[in-house]
């Protein structure tokens, strides 16, 4: 958990794709996104839109979240 967000890895077909939820703890809101494996190591950082316009970026390493902010 990272600054009251809530973030979960789901792994999808041997890892190719991954699932990354970020929940808002109290709220409830929610996104999803599916991405693949290559564009994690290319990108480095996933920034997600929440629902009430707060911005969240996770950067994974191996698809260990790593920080947050």
């Amino acid at each position: 958990r990272h600054d009251g967000f809530q973030v979960a890895l789901q792994p999808h077909e041997g890892w190719r794709f991954v699932t990354i939820s970020l929940k808002e703890a109290g709220k409830g809101s929610a996104s999803f996104r599916k991405v693949g494996a290559g564009d994690l190591s290319k990108v480095g950082g996933l920034q997600f839109q929440l629902p009430a316009v707060k911005k969240f970026a996770a950067y994974l390493d191996n698809f260990v979240l790593i920080k947050g902010k």
